[in-house]
């Protein structure tokens, strides 16, 4: 939508994806966020509290699209909170670590849960993290295996070399991107103004910490 007196075009953005990285405490899913999102990886662990979130904008197919990642606590304790977050999701993404064995199997409770709580169009992706090491768990086979269950995409990342990261995170968004387009026709849904964050701002910095409940590609 042009201005009214024909100017170019003051939108943020033509689409706002909201994508959910999800899995076990200390699998390094906000390292590989603070990654994607350019601000360097995280030396030092902090357990997230309930949710936060991050933004991040791309270009794809001549199409200006807006990221909204919610990063998900992955203690127990905050199981019912996250689940509340996959309602209106485009896309979740099940991080597991490849030295911890319990947290590639674990991908298997978080497909289900997203599953039961999040719509039938999501896309889901899987990414083994900290290839960098060398003291791994599970095998390259069996994180393809997974993924071909789940029909999912599958990238073996690094948070801390960047392998992949910037690549899996553009993929997904594509692959939503995609979806749209078959469900709703050649252009994707538009959304205009700014993306409605859901929640109890608790501290205040690039974005907002929230607490609360809220109303290589092997495919």
């Amino acid at each position: 939508m042009s201005d009214a007196d024909g100017g170019r075009d003051e939108r943020e953005y033509d689409v706002l994806f909201k994508i959910l990285l999800v899995g076990d405490a200390n699998v390094g899913k906000t390292s590989l966020l603070s990654r994607f999102i350019g601000e360097g990886f995280v030396e030092s662990y902090k357990a997230t509290i309930g949710v936060d979130f991050r933004i991040k904008s791309l270009e794809i197919d001549q199409r200006r699209v807006k990221l909204q990642i919610w990063d998900t606590a992955g203690q127990e304790r905050f199981a019912p909170l996250v689940s509340s977050y996959f309602r209106g999701g485009h896309g979740v993404a099940i991080v597991y670590d490849i030295t911890n064995r319990e947290s590639f199997e674990r991908v298997n409770h978080w497909a289900n849960l997203m599953r039961e709580h999040a719509n039938e169009a999501v896309e889901m992706m899987i990414l083994d993290n900290k290839s960098d090491l060398e003291n791994r768990e599970e095998s390259v086979s069996e994180g393809a295996e997974l993924a071909t269950k789940y029909e999912a995409l599958w990238w073996e990342t690094s948070a801390m070399s960047s392998e992949n990261v910037e690549t899996a995170f553009t993929t997904l968004a594509q692959k939503i991107l995609q979806n749209r387009r078959l469900t709703y026709g050649p252009a994707p849904v538009q959304v205009y103004g700014p993306p409605v964050l859901i929640g109890t701002p608790l501290t205040q910095r690039g974005c907002c910490h929230l607490l609360g409940p809220p109303g290589n590609a092997y495919h």
